[in-house]
């Protein structure tokens, strides 16, 4: 399964929590199919000092203001990985390639919300799909998050601070952690099919 939003408003927030403060490590992946690519579309949002989103079809990081290499297109899945190293250093990732290696920017130093497609509530909804959402509190590898590509279950247990698989209706909101994380839900949200990746350990091969 994965969730559907039209960029008309739908998002989802977690209330400001503590441990994406300066310094602090993270790794953030999700399965996106956008509908459309064009405009800003975001995927995570924290303050107004990072963020990661697509700017029209390139994956862009805020901040700083960084469009990727690659080149994206509508109605194809994508696993998106953000990882922040340090205070000022993060590496992002499309389909387990590294995509960006930034060495400023991004410091944040206050308690601050986690909204999920958009900008702040304010803008930059996107229109697509998304499923099999992992965040964790430590900066994890290439190659772990390669094989986290290959199934929608957690592969590494440790560390993992929120778990939205995105089923199916009222169970959207819900952290599979065991963390307790619940979303808000804004606006208007639906399902559809997801990713074709496995919720076992056999491996799905990009093409």
């Amino acid at each position: 399964m994965a969730l559907r939003v039209d960029g008309s408003g739908s998002d989802y927030l977690y209330p400001a929590s503590s441990w994406w403060t300066t310094g602090t490590s993270y790794t953030y992946m999700v399965w996106a199919r956008w509908n459309t690519v064009s405009g800003y579309q975001n995927l995570y949002y924290i303050n107004g000092n990072h963020a990661l989103q697509l700017n029209g079809t390139k994956l862009n990081t805020w901040s700083p203001d960084t469009d990727g290499a690659t080149t994206l297109s509508a109605n194809t899945w994508y696993h998106i990985a953000a990882v922040r190293v340090s205070a000022t250093s993060w590496v992002t990732y499309i389909n387990g390639v590294q995509e960006h290696n930034i060495s400023s920017g991004l410091v944040n130093d206050v308690a601050s919300n986690l909204t999920l497609f958009s900008w702040d509530r304010s803008s930059d909804w996107p229109n697509g799909r998304f499923a099999h959402c992992l965040i964790y509190t430590v900066a994890l590898t290439q190659a772990e998050i390669v094989q986290q590509m290959q199934r929608a279950t957690p592969v590494r247990t440790a560390d993992l601070w929120a778990w939205y698989p995105w089923l199916s209706g009222g169970t959207r909101t819900l952290d599979y952690s065991g963390n307790a994380r619940t979303l808000t839900e804004t606006g208007t949200v639906t399902d559809e099919d997801g990713p074709p990746v496995s919720w076992g350990g056999a491996a799905w091969l990009l093409p």
